[in-house]
């Protein structure tokens, strides 16, 4: 079996390298990390995972090991901001499962914002809007850290 090693690239950053053997996809395929990027941030009560590109298989792994390092004592809400996701896999959607089952064991909220289009028809599709607390728009007042969560109507609807 040919094996050889590719380059792993998260946020334009090397992040290690990986084995890639003749029945694994080609190299650019599983180069899929550097269309992947996040941060995780806290205000005081609130804690905000922004996510942006593509959420799949591929950065599953270093994302979830960024949501278990989040510190939860006094964090009241958790934000999941996926306005700049333009994929999300089922691995994505059991990521966020599992967050939400850890975030709610703690006794913090979880919020999905997540604007119209294919990553929110998958969530509407699984009905996972449902099961989560999906909305369209969070708006962030800093002066006085309020933060209040609205799902902004879908425009003719």
């Amino acid at each position: 079996m040919h094996a050889a090693w590719c380059e792993v690239r998260s946020s334009g950053a090397s992040v290690g390298l990986m084995r890639e053997a003749s029945r694994v996809p080609a190299a650019r395929d599983l180069t899929r990390a550097g269309l992947a990027s996040w941060s995780v941030r806290g205000h005081g009560p609130l804690a905000v995972v922004a996510i942006k590109g593509e959420v799949d298989l591929a950065v599953a792994g270093r994302l979830e090991q960024s949501l278990r390092d989040l510190e939860l004592d006094g964090v009241q809400t958790v934000e999941f901001d996926l306005t700049g996701v333009t994929f999300a896999s089922s691995t994505a959607l059991a990521l966020l499962l599992r967050a939400h089952e850890r975030i709610g064991s703690a006794g913090a909220t979880m919020v999905v914002v997540i604007a119209d289009g294919p990553v929110r028809r998958l969530f509407e599709l699984t009905q996972l809007d449902r099961l989560l607390n999906v909305v369209r728009d969070v708006p962030y007042d800093g002066r006085d850290g309020s933060h209040q969560a609205v799902d902004t109507p879908t425009p003719g609807a």
